[in-house]
């Protein structure tokens, strides 16, 4: 296969293309964990304010806004 050849061309985009999904899944995994931690800190407050016992320093993770 040559360089002229429009089959290289094809594999070539696809390849590029599949790596802008490849980056794209990434950085939507990356935000579905910092989001998934957060929720597990905020049901964890929850279950142990309703348990009673919550630690002095609740805001931990929040910028009091």
């Amino acid at each position: 296969m040559s360089g002229d050849d429009p089959r290289v061309t094809v594999l070539a985009c696809e390849c590029a293309a599949l790596r802008q999904e490849l980056a794209k899944v990434r950085a939507e995994n990356e935000t579905l964990r910092k989001h998934q931690v957060e929720a597990r800190h905020h049901i964890a407050m929850a279950l142990r304010g309703l348990n009673g016992d919550l630690p002095p320093d609740t805001q931990r993770f929040h910028n009091g806004g």
